[in-house]
């Protein structure tokens, strides 16, 4: 059904070229629908179907100390424009609390796993006594090593979605 060649650009997008049968005619579909709402549930329904093989390869390299870290890597999906209109995202990462400031209505103060110090085990640190600790990468392996099989869900997803449910 599907034909995926991939390309040599950069390791923090999803690149190449996609040839699918039956895209153009999705595309066309979801352009000429006039429910904002309904292609952006279908988007992320595919969006977080594709980010279950990245999100489970992140949570098996996932340096383990506590645990914490690990159970709190998570499908996060983004906030949309003005009125539910605008650009649709979804993140595989840590699920990170906001420190201080005002938090949205029904948003809990504190998240039971919280991984904010992501970037520390990623990137290294430094310890109080000025000794460094390195990084311990997890999350390109994780992503380079499941883009093909993510974009191939997503895509897939998409097409049966629309085209087999007779979606308009």
């Amino acid at each position: 059904m599907a034909k995926y060649t991939s390309n040599t650009y950069g390791a923090a997008a999803i690149g190449g070229s996609i040839d699918i049968e039956g895209l153009e005619k999705v595309k066309k579909i979801m352009k000429d629908s006039i429910e904002d709402s309904k292609k952006r549930r279908t988007l992320l329904k595919a969006l977080r179907y594709g980010a279950v093989p990245t999100r489970k390869a992140m949570k098996t390299g996932t340096p383990v100390k506590t645990g914490n870290l690990r159970e709190s890597i998570a499908t996060i999906t983004g906030k949309s424009g003005m009125g539910g209109i605008g650009p649709t995202s979804v993140t595989v990462g840590a699920k990170v609390t906001k420190r201080g400031g005002n938090r949205r209505k029904g948003q809990k103060k504190y998240i039971k796993n919280d991984g904010y110090y992501v970037g520390w085990v990623v990137k290294g640190h430094k310890t109080r006594d000025g000794k460094k600790t390195d990084g311990q990468d997890f999350i390109t392996p994780a992503f380079n090593s499941t883009k093909d099989v993510a974009t191939k869900r997503i895509v897939d997803k998409l097409v049966r979605d629309v085209l087999e449910k007779n979606w308009k």
